[in-house]
């Protein structure tokens, strides 16, 4: 579940002198403020949302949306409104989805060349995670090297999600049934996505 909504906080507030409150009378008694509205994704600050200024009396504690303010109340918050910026927390989480979406490309790029590095120089041990169809996910043990060649155990089973595949990658999961490929293969597999990672411990 996503969780996605609406809030706001007092960006910048001051005493608003020479005005009465317009529900006690109380001269000098309102707080003018500007407020900044945001939506949030998981109550990370994303998207500003316009900001709009606010009044409170701090004699009967009244307060006052900008659409209920007298016009001479209004006239004299309103110019705070040109004297402060949205601030950069909420953007924060515009800051953080950015940070992920590099940290996931960079991650990407070097899981790229891992793999590759993997499958032109393989070694015994290595496990391919290999994309059987187009639902299903298994693994493979390299067990023989040659020059030219490489073998590989199969394993027995097979899952249907990627993350699955921690749960079968066991030794005794892996039948001896000598596969093998060339190296050229192997290249071909792991630009088709058919070899989707190479694990070595």
């Amino acid at each position: 579940m996503i969780f996605f909504g609406k809030k706001a906080s007092v960006i910048r507030q001051e005493h608003i002198f020479g005005i009465s409150c317009p529900s006690c009378q109380t001269n000098n008694s309102i707080h003018g403020a500007v407020v900044g509205n945001y939506g949030h994704l998981y109550w990370i600050p994303t998207i500003p949302m316009g900001r709009t200024i606010a009044a409170q009396c701090e004699h009967c504690r009244k307060t006052f949306d900008e659409k209920d303010m007298p016009s001479q109340l209004r006239d004299a918050i309103r110019p705070m409104m040109d004297e402060v910026k949205t601030p950069l927390k909420h953007f924060s989480g515009l800051f953080v989805i950015g940070g992920l979406f590099v940290l996931g490309i960079y991650t990407s790029i070097n899981n790229d060349r891992d793999n590759l590095a993997f499958i032109n120089d393989p070694a015994i041990g290595d496990v391919y995670e290999i994309k059987d169809a187009i639902r299903d996910y298994t693994t493979q043990k390299v067990i023989a090297v040659t020059d030219d060649s490489v073998y590989c155990a199969e394993n027995q089973y097979s899952v249907n999600k990627v993350r699955g595949l921690a749960g079968i990658d066991q030794e005794k999961n892996y039948i001896n049934t000598g596969i093998g490929y060339s190296r050229q293969e192997l290249i071909k597999m792991l630009n088709a996505d058919k070899i989707t990672r190479v694990k070595r411990n």
